[in-house]
């Protein structure tokens, strides 16, 4: 789904697993989605996020200068 969308707005090295690239990945528990509570103003089930491979939140544990740092806007016109 992410690939497709990259390659039709061609977006270089993003959309893929692929070494080299770019990659934002939501690591979750699907037990823990099917069965929280939402509206607890804080997540639940998701175990760790990287944004453009880098460990941003691991296990409720937000890293801010991580996350501060490791993304970037991408213009698509």
């Amino acid at each position: 789904m992410t690939g497709a969308t990259a390659d039709r707005y061609m977006i270089p090295e993003r959309g893929y697993l692929r070494a080299g690239y770019y990659a934002d990945l939501t690591v979750f528990d699907e037990e823990a989605l099917h069965g929280g509570t939402p509206d607890q103003e804080k997540p639940f089930g998701i175990e760790k996020v990287f944004i453009n491979g880098r460990l941003v939140l691991d296990e409720g544990k937000l890293d801010r200068e991580a996350l501060r740092t490791s993304g970037r806007a991408i213009r698509i016109s």
